[in-house]
């Protein structure tokens, strides 16, 4: 199943509308989660500023503009801080750790648009010392422990160890 059209549309506002708050950015429009949900639900369409900016990832008639904006966004979104380091982990390792639709419907695709960002290979690394280390984060441990025992390997981890010049952490015996 996929997400519908306004679900998608939606949804990249949402995110879109979270990287503004989260930087001080000055949005033209009441925020959505401080309106009623109907007139939250016709921002994506009536927010001329927003659609403005849509227009970079397409044309706005078309699905696929609105998947890459989507994905896009959610990939920025968690790369760039909106999640601790040991969430991201949660993130990459279950669709359905943070309840998101984008992560749960174009999961590899947003996995792969979060490393488009640099700075998610800290985030992995951070995150999976946290995850090793604090007992705070014993479910996101559980998970990364399932992930690696159905044969997963966490992406980026050819990066981190190039990184820092150390086994990737989940492999390695002295954290399991």
């Amino acid at each position: 199943m996929v997400l519908s059209l306004p679900e998608l549309k939606q949804e990249a506002y949402l995110q879109w509308e979270t990287l503004l708050l989260e930087r001080g950015v000055y949005n033209p429009c009441p925020l959505s989660f401080n309106v009623g949900e109907a007139k939250g639900e016709r921002l994506p369409y009536t927010n001329s500023a927003f659609r403005d900016e849509m227009r970079r990832y397409g044309d706005l008639r078309r699905r696929d503009t609105w998947e890459k904006a989507a994905i896009q966004l959610t990939a920025q979104g968690v790369a760039q801080g909106l999640l601790e380091a040991y969430q991201v982990i949660g993130y990459i390792v279950s669709p359905s750790y943070m309840n998101c639709p984008i992560r749960q419907h174009y999961g590899e695709r947003l996995i792969e648009a979060m490393f488009q960002f640099p700075e998610i290979i800290d985030l992995i690394r951070q995150g999976l010392e946290q995850v090793y280390t604090y007992t705070e984060c014993d479910q996101e441990k559980q998970l990364v422990t399932t992930f690696i025992s159905k044969g997963h390997q966490l992406p980026g981890l050819g990066s981190l160890a190039l990184a820092d010049r150390r086994a990737p952490y989940p492999l390695s015996s002295r954290h399991q």
